[in-house]
Order: C-alpha cells, then sequence, then structure tokens
C-alpha cells in the first residue's frame, strides 16, 4: 500500500457550540515532514468526554520511546444541518480534500449482502436512515459499500439523502433469497447438483464468506491511504463462519475420473459478475473444479484478526451492527457440523443454532475490541446505540509530534498516551507504518507537497480519473470521439448493469431513443436503436456521412424494456479543436458466456476470467506499439496482441489483453504511433 504525505497545513479554529465561549482559539500550527505523526486522542471520565484536557497532561510516547507535542487542539464536530446547507463535494479531487481534514469524521456504512436476511435488513432500515440523515454531522463524509463494489467506488459525501433513500428502496438483503439469482452460484449448482452430500451449498457459502471478507481488506486498505486520523466503519452483517480447510470438499469426484485437474485458480468472480443464459457444464467443469478446489483450502480461521491488525496500523475502527439481532435464527450457509461435544455426542439442532451465533458474534466483538470501535449485537434497539457511536466520536483532542525515530524503513511503530490527570480513560491510534524511501515526495512547494511524477504516471492518473463512473447505474454510456478519414466522430455504446439486465423487464434487450444536442443546444442527432440481448448497444455519431463541429455535446438516452420499464442516462462528450492523432478507445470484452465473441461496452471493469480489446482510431501511418501500466504508470512485463485493421477508410489499432494474470486492481493501456499517445485505464475486480 502507498501513502501519500501530507505537509503541515493550519487548521482553521474549531467552531465550539452555543454553550463555549464565542471567543475563537489560536489557530493551531501542524509542521510538515516525513516524520511527523498526528494522534487523535479520545479522553473520557465517568463515561463523559473530558472538555478541559490541557497539553501539559498529555504524554505521547512511541515504541515506548517519549515525544515532544508540537501542536495541541481539541475539535469539537458540528452538529447536523439541512441537506441543502452541506457543502458537497463537486469531484473526487474535492471528496479527498475534504477527507483529509481532520475535522471531519469519516463513515463508511458496509452492507454485507451476502450475511443479512431480507427481513433483517428491513428491519435495520429505520436505524441506518435515522443514523445518516439526523445524526452525522454537517463537516462528516459517509459513503456507502456493498461486498459487490471496489472500495475506489465508494464516494464520500455529505448531503445524504441519495444514500438513505438508497436504504428505503434497495433489497440488500440476499441472505437466504430463493429468487435471488447469481450465475456463479448457479453454475456450481450445474455442475455438482447430482453429488451426494450436497457440495454446491458449501461451495456458495465459502464463496460468499471470500467475497465478504475480501471487500473488507479492500475497504481498510482504501481508507488507510485517505489520511492518518480515525475513520470509522460500519459492518451491518450477521457475521461469518469463517472456515478452514476441508479435504472432503476437495476430493476427486467419480465423474471427474479420467480428468486432468487444473491447478486451483483465483475464485470466479465478484457479485457483480451476473451472467445470462443455461450454464454449460462442458465448458465450465474445469472452471467448478477449479474453484472447488481454491474454495476447500480456504482458512479464514485468522483472517479476522488480521484484518483487525491491519485496520489497527491504519486508524481505521470497525462498528460491527449485528443484522440477526436477538432472532438469530437457522443458519443457511454453513452446512451441518459432524463434531461432536465433550461428551462424544453430535450436537443438537439446537446447539448448532447456538453455538454459531455466538461463533458469529464472537468474530464481531473481536473485530470491534481490536480495532478501538464498539460491537452492537444482540439487540433489535440499534438506533440509540448508534447514536452513542457518533457521540462517542463526537469531540476529541488532535495532536502531532515529529518522531525521534526518522529511519525510513516502512515498519510499524506503536503509540501509547497517558494522561496525568487520575480517572481519566484515553483511547487513541495504536501506531502507524513507516514511510518507506521510495513514498517520499521529491518536490516541495510552499505549503503543499508535490510528488514528482513521470509522464507515464500523469498519464494514468488522467486516464483513471476519465474513467470515474457511477457504480449504481443501470445503464452505463461510453462516448469515445476519434478524428480520422476527414472527420470528427464518435462511437456511443450502452451498456445495461448485469444487475439490471437479468431482471425481467431487459431479459429480451430492449430499445433505446438518443438524442444529441450540441453546446448551442441544437439537435445533432436522433435515432432509436436496438439494446441486443446481452444488454448492449452501438451507435456511430453521426450515423452516415458528415461530421462534427468542435465543441460540447450532450447525449440523452432513454431506454425502454418489458413492461413499460425506462432507464434514463446522459452523457457528455468533447469534440476537440486540434484533432487528435489517436482517438479515443472503444472497449470490447469476451466473457465465458460469450465463448469466442467480443461485445462492446461501457463498464471499465472487468474480471480475471475475461478478455478486453481495445480499438483507436487513428489518423497516424506509423506503425503502432503497446504496453501496459500500473497504477503508478510503470510498465509491467505483460505481453499484448497489437494489430492493425481498416473499416470505412478508418484505421484501427487494435489491443487484445488477457486478464487471467492480474491481481485485482487498476490498470492502463498505452498505445503509441508516431509521436501520438492515448492511455486508457480499465479495471480488474475479484
Amino acid at each position: 500500500m502507498r501513502r501519500t504525505v501530507r505537509p503541515g497545513i493550519i487548521l482553521a479554529a474549531v467552531l465550539a457550540t452555543a454553550a463555549l465561549s464565542a471567543q475563537q482559539p489560536q489557530q493551531p500550527t501542524f509542521r510538515g515532514g516525513t516524520n511527523v505523526v498526528r494522534v487523535d486522542l479520545y479522553a473520557t471520565q465517568n463515561d463523559k468526554m473530558v472538555d478541559d484536557l490541557k497539553q501539559s497532561e498529555v504524554d505521547v510516547l512511541e515504541d515506548g520511546v517519549k515525544q515532544t507535542i508540537e501542536s495541541f487542539e481539541r475539535v469539537v464536530v458540528r452538529p447536523p444541518v439541512a441537506q441543502e446547507l452541506r457543502a458537497e463535494p463537486n469531484n473526487v479531487n474535492e471528496s479527498r480534500q475534504m477527507a483529509a481534514d481532520a475535522r471531519a469524521r469519516i463513515f463508511v456504512i458496509f452492507l454485507d449482502t451476502y450475511h443479512t436476511r431480507f427481513e433483517d435488513a428491513a428491519r435495520l432500515r429505520t436505524a441506518l436512515q435515522e443514523f445518516i440523515d439526523r445524526v452525522v454531522g454537517q463537516e462528516d463524509l459517509i459513503g456507502l459499500m456493498t461486498p459487490e463494489m471496489a472500495a475506489t467506488d465508494v464516494t464520500l459525501g455529505r448531503r445524504t439523502t441519495v444514500m438513505s433513500r438508497l436504504l428505503d428502496t434497495s433489497t440488500w438483503g440476499r441472505r437466504g433469497r430463493l429468487a435471488d439469482f447469481d450465475p456463479i452460484e448457479e453454475m456450481y449448482g450445474v455442475c455438482y447438483g447430482s453429488e451426494a452430500p450436497p457440495i454446491a451449498p458449501e461451495m456458495i457459502a465459502r464463496r460468499r464468506e471470500k467475497l465478504a471478507l475480501d471487500a473488507l481488506d479492500d475497504l481498510v486498505t482504501h481508507l488507510g491511504g485517505l489520511r492518518e486520523e480515525r475513520k470509522a466503519v460500519l459492518a451491518v452483517t450477521e457475521g461469518w463462519v469463517e472456515f478452514g480447510p476441508n479435504p472432503t470438499l476437495s476430493r476427486m469426484l467419480q465423474a471427474d475420473q479420467g480428468r486432468i485437474p487444473g491447478p486451483p485458480g483465483g475464485i470466479t468472480g465478484r457479485g457483480t459478475t451476473r451472467e445470462s443464459g443455461r450454464v454449460d457444464t462442458g465448458v465450465n467443469r474445469d472452471q467448478c473444479n477449479a474453484d472447488r478446489l481454491a474454495l476447500a483450502n480456504l482458512d479464514h480461521k485468522d483472517r479476522l484478526i488480521r484484518t483487525a491488525q491491519r485496520a489497527n496500523r491504519v486508524n481505521v475502527s470497525f462498528y460491527p451492527v449485528g443484522a440477526q439481532g436477538l432472532d438469530a435464527g437457522v443458519t443457511a450457509e454453513a452446512p451441518p457440523q459432524t463434531t461432536t461435544n465433550r461428551a462424544g455426542l453430535a450436537p443438537t439442532i439446537g446447539q448448532q443454532i447456538g453455538s454459531d451465533v455466538r461463533n458469529r458474534q464472537n468474530g464481531l466483538r473481536l473485530l470491534a475490541e481490536m480495532t478501538d470501535g464498539v460491537a452492537i449485537v444482540n439487540t433489535n434497539n440499534v438506533a440509540p446505540l448508534l447514536r452513542r457511536v457518533v457521540d462517542d466520536l463526537s469531540a476529541y483532542y488532535l495532536l502531532s509530534y515529529s518522531s525521534t525515530n526518522a529511519k525510513l524503513d516502512g515498519k510499524f511503530r506503536s503509540i501509547s498516551v497517558k494522561v496525568a490527570r487520575p480517572g481519566v480513560q484515553t483511547r487513541a491510534r495504536r501506531g502507524y507504518l513507516a514511510l518507506r524511501p521510495e513514498e517520499v515526495p521529491t518536490t516541495l512547494t510552499g505549503d503543499a507537497v508535490t510528488p514528482s511524477l513521470s509522464p507515464g504516471q500523469s498519464s494514468v492518473l488522467a486516464a483513471l480519473n476519465a474513467m470515474a463512473f457511477n457504480p449504481r447505474a443501470e445503464l452505463r454510456l461510453r462516448a469515445s470521439a476519434y478524428a480520422a478519414a476527414g472527420q470528427n466522430a464518435f462511437v456511443l455504446v450502452g451498456t445495461l448493469d448485469d444487475a439490471a439486465r437479468r431482471q425481467p423487464e431487459w431479459a429480451r434487450g430492449g430499445t433505446a431513443d438518443v438524442t444529441v444536442r450540441g453546446s448551442d443546444g441544437s439537435t445533432v442527432l436522433t435515432s432509436n436503436v436496438t439494446i441486443a440481448a446481452d444488454g448492449g448497444f452501438a451507435l456511430p455519431v453521426p450515423e452516415s456521412g458528415g461530421q462534427l463541429v468542435p465543441g460540447d455535446y450532450t447525449i440523452r438516452v432513454r431506454a425502454k424494456g418489458g413492461t413499460g420499464a425506462t432507464i434514463n442516462e446522459t452523457a457528455r462528450v468533447v469534440i476537440a479543436a486540434e484533432s487528435p492523432a489517436i482517438g479515443e478507445a472503444v472497449v470490447w470484452r469476451r466473457r465465458p458466456a460469450t465463448g469466442t465473441v467480443y461485445l462492446r461496452t461501457a463498464d471499465p471493469r472487468a474480471s480475471r476470467t475475461d478478455r478486453l480489446r481495445f480499438e483507436f482510431a487513428t489518423s497516424e501511418a506509423a506503425a503502432p506499439s503497446a504496453m501496459l501500466l500500473d497504477r503508478m504508470g510503470q510498465p509491467m512485463s505483460v505481453p499484448l496482441q497489437v494489430s492493425a485493421r481498416e473499416e470505412a477508410g478508418v484505421k484501427w489499432i487494435v489491443v487484445e489483453v488477457a486478464l487471467a494474470p492480474f491481481a485485482a486492481g487498476d490498470y492502463a493501456v498505452e498505445v503509441k504511433a508516431g509521436d501520438a499517445t492515448r492511455t486508457t485505464a480499465f479495471r480488474v475486480v475479484p
């Protein structure tokens, strides 16, 4: 994980509540440097916040060595205000700048869709809405995440009505829902439906637990990179079984006699990977077996401890909310246990249920205790406890010191805080990771730290910003502009989200009314296109002949499915005054369900089982080349297939990428022809 060093900043005086003096305190100054550490300190006495602590009463020790406190400030979080009065970030950079403010609390609600029943989600809806609308303060930032999302898709904002509305309308609890369709789980059922004892249910349970824990790890890493001060995660879940290795699950099956088993691979898909159509066991049996071997070898016994340790090191606190309340119910995922109790007898059903619930709740308590959070479990009255969580973080002390250990070794350093006043209990971040030499910025300009970026890094960052999209959109649009064969044009691609495409009203595709308007409001094109059963459509603009003048164009699409279902979406494309020699990429994707057929896509995400093809229109006559870059713009030794084709007088550079060797993360394809370069980012999801 790479961490960004923030310089010393001048913090504005904290606005106190009406009960406090109106006199403005002196503005504290935080010094900059590679060894400056900020610590958030929570002090209580008799369960009440201590609001008059003085710097002279506090000692900070790093690895047992006393440090000199250089700044000391009491932060009071301002109470909630009306949504329209909240300052909302306009883009990702503004969101990150707001998150860097130590006086803004950060909350992320993690909805564990795989381990929450529908009825429990409905029961918790009101309490979570109240938490979002009435408790979160005006300076706070809040986001929402599910296991189907990547952590980088989490949007932090202050106007919480959208998230509240999502909780109100979304049936996000998936555990035990008979009507819930997941193509990978369907594939397991088809592959092993005739096996006895049943194999598919345990594979499904193990895969769901892995995806949920993967998402939590992803979230911890992401939040750790936002800032040093505390970040709070409200994990709404029933908890996890914490599966261990199961040799019985990995045994050779009779149906596979004579087949050469492949090595255990990555688990197929994240929750967003939903294919339509029937599963062909002849094609997917090897994938099923690869998943079965990988799932059988999972070892989650110590994983929560490792996750908690990582969270502790980057100052992320967990506040698990037990979704099951007092009515735990029967565990749907875990297969019946065959172990015996101390008397040598098999446990009764009641004992199995009680043991499972206690194990899940113990895991949630462990996660909270190791990260200085609070576990809200075994209760149906969640609302007051959620308010207590926010009150717990409503006021604190923010201090900084320059570490006496200036080594750039990347090691963990423990922090302990002691207060001289008797009876005062303290909580503070327990440590931090020191920087490594390569993480130290090389350019200082005034009060800002500006890391030196290579051209590759700059182009990748620009491509990543351009890749930003709404993860909850039901219809995604991608407009790829180019100038070739004497014309300015663009290709519009639309893709229904997999979750929308599996709905009955879109099962057979549909139609889309497309309107393109210029910056002066004039209508450039109106067209009606067919949305194929795979959920996609493509439209060249202009459709035949002619060209577009430079300027901004607005695209409006109204998609129509069965039973009157509609989706409205807009997009924007810019036709540059100076025609680029290499146009924006048209992206094609090949998935297991499509065989050898590539389909155009507007979704920048793909899984390791997919292949991607990027096509760039070009006016360059020089032979093209391409390379793969990581997130930091560094070349990767991954071979790319580069070719060229010509269609209707337009020359296209074609680059194909197989994603099997990739880890989850962001990457970019850089294409060069002559002096022209074009970089396009994409994301590999688990």
